[in-house]
């Protein structure tokens, strides 16, 4: 009998129907709430967002939901760079789920590790 792989420990975000645009939101939404910054700076940022002129309905509730999610202690447990993410392929969709983390975590390794354009981590 086989162990259970390590990568299937690691905190993994699959999403599947979103345009690139969206899943850029969706990166930097998650990611926020997992952002170092004490939430009183993270207070002041979203009072400075909200009174700019360019600041739209759903920039502001996204702000303060994000703002209440950080305060959750279970927010505050894992590092940004510990969260992975990946949209489906076609071929994603045919592979079993455990095949597909194991997978992304080994592609997310080597990018920790070889980065374009950037300094490993």
């Amino acid at each position: 009998m086989s162990e259970r792989p390590a990568e299937l420990d690691n905190r993994v975000v699959i999403l599947n129907g979103f345009t690139d645009p969206e899943i850029i939101a969706i990166m930097n939404v998650v990611k926020s709430l997992y952002a170092n910054e004490d939430i009183d700076a993270y207070a002041r940022f979203v009072g400075a967002v909200e009174n700019h002129a360019a600041a739209t309905d759903f920039t502001r509730r996204l702000l303060r939901v994000v703002g209440a999610a950080k305060q959750i202690p279970e927010t505050q447990s894992v590092a940004t760079g510990d969260l992975i993410f990946a949209k489906t392929t076609e071929q994603s969709l045919r592979t079993p789920i455990a095949d597909v983390i194991v997978d992304m975590s080994g592609d997310h390794e080597y990018l920790r590790n070889n980065p374009p354009g950037g300094s490993p981590a």
